[in-house]
């Protein structure tokens, strides 16, 4: 991509300062980087999408699962036809164009992340 800073740099960075984790290319052939989380039986996520124009779209996405959503969470990804028993839901947090700086990520995903 064109025009911004690197995106592995930046989840790596927010990864580490807030304690969470960070995953590549988390749905085929996206090239995003995911920034996720346990909130109790709540599995909450920031996708960083760059696009091919060089913009960025920012999602916080969030999954809800019965208890024990984690256990739920891995059986749908390991286990074949494991029932989606989660309800999923996303917000739009912004998109930026190019160019675009790391503090303008950083300020969007700290709609949702508060510093520790």
């Amino acid at each position: 991509m064109h025009g911004h800073p690197d995106l592995a740099e930046i989840a790596a960075l927010i990864a580490k300062q807030y304690g969470i984790g960070a995953a590549h290319d988390t749905h085929y052939d996206a090239q995003n980087w995911e920034l996720y989380w346990w909130d109790g039986n709540t599995r909450q996520a920031i996708d960083l999408q760059p696009y091919p124009d060089g913009s960025l779209e920012i999602r916080h996405i969030r999954a809800h699962f019965p208890w024990p959503g984690r256990f739920y969470a891995w059986a749908r990804n390991v286990v074949p036809m494991f029932p989606c028993l989660g309800r999923s839901e996303s917000t739009i947090l912004g998109q930026l164009a190019v160019p675009y700086t790391s503090s303008q990520v950083v300020a969007l995903v700290q709609q949702v992340l508060r510093p520790n």
